[in-house]
């Protein structure tokens, strides 16, 4: 117990002294930390926060302490950007929406991001292997929106910790035994061009799930996609589009939820 006490007054030391720039490293994690001595590894990652913060300074006031913190600097695009390492992404934990797509990733790490609602990585070059896990999303549990597609080194993702997700994108990647439960605010899933041959959904609320262009040595057969329909009581509406996309049961159905 000591030990535990001790850990948590370095914790709330760390905090008092927020924004110093000697303690920025070991304080990043904390939201009042100014957001200028925030670093990457990576040049291109490192520029395109220095972009987010520019346009930070040009457009929002500073916070209360005097500087902009990194629970300002909420969006960070940084697509086509030419990053090859953003596994020290976590740095600026304050991001509510983060856009990797295009680059030449290879790994991903999230670290700790408890804002973060929305990611997308297309096409981020993501691989991940059975023996060698490389796409680590455990750590933004708040995310509400996740484009992980063109990615076609991943097998498999693991979206448990992931309750509040609405939208879900894993087409072209090579996810086969997709498990993706008890999400009750889940509305759109696409798994188009895998080579899927199970889907878990119960305690779902889905209304459009994409399955066009499963490929592979199986794939759903037509008495599996029908089970789909059994999946929950709520399901009763679900649209399954397949392709060629000429499904008119889907044609009533927008690209957002209601709200």
């Amino acid at each position: 117990m000591r030990k535990l006490f001790n850990l948590a007054s370095i914790s709330l030391f760390l905090v008092s002294m927020a924004g110093c720039s000697e303690y920025s490293v070991l304080s990043f994690k904390n939201n009042t930390t100014n957001a200028q001595n925030v670093t990457f590894a990576d040049p291109m990652l490192q520029e395109c926060w220095d972009d987010a913060v520019a346009d930070a300074e040009d457009n929002v006031l500073p916070s209360p302490l005097g500087f902009w913190t990194i629970s300002q600097i909420t969006i960070l695009a940084c697509d086509d950007r030419g990053i090859v390492s953003a596994d020290d992404i976590s740095n600026a934990s304050g991001v509510v929406s983060l856009d990797l797509s295009n680059n030449s990733l290879g790994s991903l790490d999230l670290g700790y991001m408890p804002f973060l609602e929305e990611l997308d990585v297309l096409a981020g070059d993501l691989m991940s292997l059975e023996l060698d896990d490389n796409v680590n999303i455990s750590g933004a549990t708040n995310i509400h929106a996740l484009n992980l597609s063109y990615n076609g080194g991943i097998t498999e993702i693991d979206l448990a910790p992931h309750s509040k997700l609405r939208r879900i994108d894993l087409s072209y990647t090579k996810i086969s035994d997709a498990i993706i439960t008890g999400k009750q605010d889940l509305w759109f899933v696409s798994l188009a061009l895998t080579p899927l041959v199970s889907l878990d959904l119960n305690g779902t609320l889905l209304e459009i799930i994409d399955l066009g262009g499963i490929y592979g040595a199986g794939g759903l057969d037509g008495a599996s996609l029908l089970t789909l329909d059994d999946l929950d009581s709520d399901l009763e509406d679900l649209c399954i589009y397949m392709a060629p996309y000429d499904d008119t049961d889907c044609s009533g159905f927008d690209l957002e939820p209601a709200t």
